[in-house]
């Protein structure tokens, strides 16, 4: 029974081992093209790599929605919505400044796979709970936190310098909405991570004394 179940839990962490590093490698892909796209924007100003950007926007009118055959008529609206527009001509400065903050974003859920990687490895190899897994752990929880920053930052950037320069008929563009904010509750939970990452910290180092004693 004891065989058996450290033969289930080799192979789930070999398979979770497989799908971060699948992840990874594609992060390490999209991330490249991120950056080629990017420096063919900038040197280039070409039409046919536009980039994408985060918008706020609301409905001028109300729409219908047609409950049942017996009420008809009744209006909604739509005063909270998010989309990305394609662009291929803004300033250089703005781009520049817009892609150096999303890479950061990048960069945090890069680091963050590749943390993950070492613990999983550390725990195929059967060294858990040790001081550097909680200390990975705990990096894990500023990179999630960062990256939530650098994301929400970068959007509130284009949103804010472009909704008063964009028209489209029966929208109304805003630099700010209740989607700016939606990501912000994650943090929470990488507070919490953070907490465990603590705890786990504080149990490596007690088995360590502990061993050292015995």
């Amino acid at each position: 029974m004891v065989l058996q179940n450290r033969l289930h839990k080799g192979l789930l962490i070999n398979f979770l081992l497989i799908i971060f590093q699948i992840g990874f490698l594609t992060m390490i892909l999209g991330l490249a093209l991120y950056i080629l796209f990017t420096v063919i924007s900038i040197f280039t100003d070409s039409p046919s790599f536009p980039t994408g950007f985060t918008v706020m926007f609301s409905l001028d009118q109300n729409g219908l929605y047609n409950m049942s055959e017996q009420i008809t008529g009744t209006t909604f609206n739509l005063n909270h919505a998010m989309g990305v527009i394609g662009l291929d001509q803004v300033p250089l400065g703005f781009l520049i400044g817009y892609s150096s903050i999303s890479l950061l974003a990048y960069f945090c859920v890069l680091f963050g796979l590749r943390l993950t990687i070492r613990i999983l490895e550390s725990a195929k190899l059967g060294d858990f709970l040790i001081t550097e897994n909680a200390i990975r752990l705990r990096s894990i929880a500023f990179l999630g936190i960062g990256c939530i920053f650098f994301d929400r930052l970068s959007t509130i950037i284009a949103s804010s310098y472009l909704y008063d320069k964009l028209e489209y008929p029966g929208l109304k563009f805003a630099s700010t909405n209740l989607f700016t904010f939606t990501s912000f509750q994650s943090v929470f939970f990488f507070l919490f991570l953070w907490l465990i990452a603590e705890a786990f910290r504080i149990g490596s180092q007690l088995k360590l004394e502990n061993d050292l004693t015995i």
